[in-house]
């Protein structure tokens, strides 16, 4: 009686993985298993690359071959990525491990979440008139994203601590004059810088707000 052995061959495609950014660094991937095995599957290999520099992909193997989801780390924040998965089967001894292999398509870009921007330095101000104030400060050191127009607000420290606020007109601006003010009180100022949050993401998570300034006080 003769033994027949049925040998491993690649898996069929897994479909395309599904994914969501968990962190500035982190993707988490989901997937199904191949529809057909075609031999004993081995953990997956996920892997993902920035759609932009197309550098060298991050890569994590699952625990094992019944794992679905993995969570892909080392990534750059604010950064669109294309991640897929590699089913592969135990190779036949002799062959190349390469025609045991089979990768999905790339999924959907995937952003990374935004981190927050380092803390600015107190920022220092002077009153220029009965309702005016120019506040200054500098850059935050690590940016740790794509910077956002300054948000700059002075509080009253009496009058029930009322605010006033501008905007800078964009990202590279470090002074403003913050106007409306009360004559002849005393205020405290301070700088709120932030990053673009990615979607789904709390714009307040990509937030660093500064110390408030010395009391300056308008002029009469």
């Amino acid at each position: 009686m003769t033994a027949f052995t049925h040998l491993s061959a690649a898996p069929t495609r897994v479909q395309r993985p599904r994914g969501k950014a968990i962190s500035p660094t982190e993707i988490r991937l989901t997937w199904r298993k191949p529809l057909h095995p075609n031999g004993v599957l081995k953990p997956y290999q996920a892997s993902c690359v920035d759609i932009e520099r197309r550098g060298t992909p991050q890569i994590v193997t699952t625990k094992d071959s019944r794992t679905t989801s993995a969570v892909v780390g080392n990534l750059i924040p604010d950064t669109k990525y294309q991640c897929s998965v590699v089913a592969s089967t135990v190779p036949v001894v002799g062959k190349d491990p390469a025609q045991f292999q089979r990768r999905s398509a790339y999924s959907n870009p995937i952003s990374t979440k935004a981190q927050t921007p380092s803390r600015v330095r107190r920022p220092t101000g002077k009153a220029i008139s009965s309702t005016e104030i120019k506040v200054k400060w500098t850059k935050p050191k690590h940016p740790n994203g794509i910077l956002k127009p300054y948000k700059v607000t002075c509080f009253t420290t009496s009058h029930g601590g009322t605010a006033n606020s501008v905007t800078t007109k964009d990202n590279e601006t470090t002074s403003t004059v913050v106007a409306n003010l009360i004559p002849d009180t005393e205020y405290q100022c301070m700088v709120v810088a932030s990053t673009t949050a990615a979607v789904g993401q709390d714009p307040a998570k990509c937030e660093s707000r500064s110390a408030l300034s010395a009391l300056i006080r308008t002029l009469r």
